[in-house]
């Protein structure tokens, strides 16, 4: 219990110095004190005795190096001009020690950058006087020296701050007798304003005063002189020609151009060079490949031998496997091929090199001759229904119908437009129909040369017709990703196909059957609409598996419509069950390109002719 007695607690102070010599102090007198007091009684149990503690409330103050006092008339000011001694640099600052910022004390003024001193001054403030001082050189001094009335004093120069009253650099014009200064030179001047209309006295309306001029003014207002009738004589030869220019494309206005330029404002940097006025297309010529035009019996070369026997398409077809021959007469990519009608010995091929070539397919499988009528890239051809003739439209903006056998132009026709696809109307091979550029189907009668009707209710480009129903009617899509149905000659769509998930179909074929056609989606889909009745969309028959976004591959059927096939943007030939829509096979067609086309020989049960950007035309078997 003693040693109780003498505890003196645990408290983090008990290491303070003054605080120990406090407690010491407290301890001897309380000793003293019980000294007196008598013993206690035998047996009785002794008081717990507390320690008392001394309370300090004073800082300790750092006096264990000398202060270096400043000067006597030091006075802090905004922005130090004199350089500090290093002693009064490092000196330790005089006072408490601050209870969070240990060693500030020991660290003096001096820092990297200057002086460091710590004063009560709001942010406005300081900027004001410090920016003051910067411009006038005078200021008032924030902590130090304070003046009457608590005002700071004075620093820097104090006849500039006489001279301005004390102004800053917020307050420059501000002050009351600087503000009716001001005031008063613009009510002077709104009154000279008033005042000028009399012409005889000064302002912008008063009468213009000629001064006698020195001789360096008068060879400088020479030299002007000469420069502006210059210009001036510049400026009147640009206008002639301006007008002479106008004057030409007056006299050689042509209306439709100037349409043309309209209509293709947005696509025509799409589109090739627009066809100039009185514009003359090539001339037309074929070459033949072949051994003789005309066989011992008289026939012609593109007569069908008399062992090809057609059919009706009942018969079965089976998928290809491997290729069995290449036709690589093109120059660049091909872009469509068709088999002669009903026969296929004959397969006629469309290229990007402006050329249409014809191949023997059943003999030797040459070349039987090339029809040159293009100065651009051909992008697709169709055969009239006995093969005699057939259509080639061009990047070149015109049409042609040539004959097939002799290889004589029949007939160029253009509305200025590019043509994305020529077809025969079945029930007249007189009419044919052209999917524009502008928007629009434009009909053609091939005896007078004419355009006889315009199909004009789509929003872009026309990029395919086909003939459903017997011929009756036709469908065209186009890049606003609809398609119309139309009854043929009647220039108002009957039917509108149109939905938010469609997209473009750049290419379409009708099946064998005649009762369903197919549509190329860009969306890496084939789908497949009714051709008869109301041309709903089967939404089950959507066949997938290949990738053509881009690029107009057109689908093809084999004869008795068991299999539908498609070329793809990566080269690949792919064939599916039109039934099941089950993905069958596919085969590397060709490569460096897409596969734009598949054709499936009308005869030949197993047979299929592809083409491709690679310039080749391939056939499987």
């Amino acid at each position: 219990m003693l040693a109780l007695a003498a505890y003196g607690g645990s408290s983090s102070d008990s290491d303070d110095a003054s605080a120990s010599s406090a407690a010491a102090s407290s301890s001897s007198a309380g000793g003293a004190a019980a000294a007196a007091k008598p013993p206690p009684p035998p047996g009785a149990v002794a008081p717990l005795l507390r320690p008392a503690r001394a309370i300090v409330a004073a800082p300790r103050v750092n006096m264990a190096r000398a202060v270096v006092p400043y000067a006597a008339n030091a006075q802090l000011a905004l922005k130090q001009r004199a350089n500090l001694p290093a002693a009064q640099m490092n000196a330790p600052l005089q006072g408490p020690e601050h209870p969070f910022r240990k060693g500030l004390n020991g660290g003096g003024l001096g820092t990297g950058a200057g002086a460091v001193e710590e004063a009560a001054v709001d942010g406005f403030s300081f900027t004001e006087q410090f920016h003051t001082f910067d411009q006038f050189g005078y200021g008032r001094g924030v902590g130090v020296g304070a003046g009457a009335g608590g005002s700071a004093a004075l620093v820097g120069d104090a006849g500039a701050a006489a001279a301005r009253s004390g102004e800053t650099v917020f307050s420059v014009g501000g002050g009351g007798a600087a503000r009716e200064e001001g005031r008063k030179r613009k009510r002077e001047q709104r009154k000279a304003e008033r005042d000028v209309a009399n012409d005889d006295g000064s302002g912008i309306w008063a009468t213009h005063t000629d001064h006698e001029l020195g001789d360096g003014d008068a060879a400088a207002n020479a030299a002007d002189a000469e420069q502006a009738e210059a210009l001036a004589v510049r400026r009147a030869a640009a206008a002639a020609a301006k007008g002479e220019a106008a004057e030409q494309r007056a006299a050689n206005f042509d209306e439709d151009a100037d349409f043309d330029r309209m209509v293709e404002r947005k696509v025509g940097h799409l589109l090739p060079p627009r066809l100039e006025t009185g514009h003359v297309q090539m001339a037309a010529r074929s070459s033949f490949h072949g051994e003789a035009e005309t066989d011992y019996q008289g026939r012609s070369w593109a007569h069908p031998p008399s062992e090809l026997k057609p059919t009706d398409g009942s018969q079965d077809a089976f998928i290809p496997k491997r290729c069995i021959h290449k036709w690589a007469g093109h120059k660049k990519g091909v872009n469509a091929i068709a088999f002669f009608p009903r026969y296929g010995h004959l397969l006629l091929s469309a290229s990007l090199d402006a050329t249409v070539k014809i191949w023997d397919v059943l003999g030797d499988r040459r070349c039987m001759r090339t029809y040159h009528g293009h100065s651009l890239g051909v992008k697709g051809i169709d055969f009239s229904s006995d093969g005699s003739r057939f259509l080639s439209c061009s990047f070149d903006r015109h049409v042609r119908m040539w004959d097939t056998e002799t290889g004589a132009c029949l007939g160029t026709y253009t509305n200025r437009k590019v043509p994305n696809c020529a077809k025969f109307y079945p029930r007249d091979e007189n009419v044919f129909l052209c999917a524009m550029s502008d928007n629009k189907v434009v009909q053609y009668d091939s005896r007078s040369g004419e355009l006889v009707q315009t199909y004009d209710h789509h929003l872009a480009a026309v990029n395919t017709v086909t003939f459903v129903d017997e011929g009756r009617r036709f469908v065209s899509t186009s890049d606003d990703k609809k398609a119309l149905v139309w009854e043929y000659d009647t220039p108002v769509p009957i039917k509108y196909i149109s939905e938010p998930d469609m997209h473009s179909m750049p290419a379409v074929n009708t099946h064998p059957s005649g009762e369903f056609w197919v549509g190329q989606s860009l969306d890496n889909k084939i789908v497949t609409y009714g051709a008869t009745g109301r041309m709903k969309l089967f939404r089950k028959k959507v066949y997938k598996g290949h990738t053509v976004t881009g690029y107009a591959c057109m689908p093809g059927f084999s004869p008795n419509g068991k299999f539908l096939m498609s070329g793809d943007g990566q080269g690949q030939l792919v064939f599916w069950d039109f039934k099941s829509t089950k993905l069958y096979r596919k085969l590397h067609a060709h490569s460096n390109g897409p596969c734009m086309q598949a054709l499936w020989h009308p005869i030949e049960p197993s047979r299929v002719a592809t083409c491709g950007w690679d310039g080749l035309i391939k056939y499987w078997d």
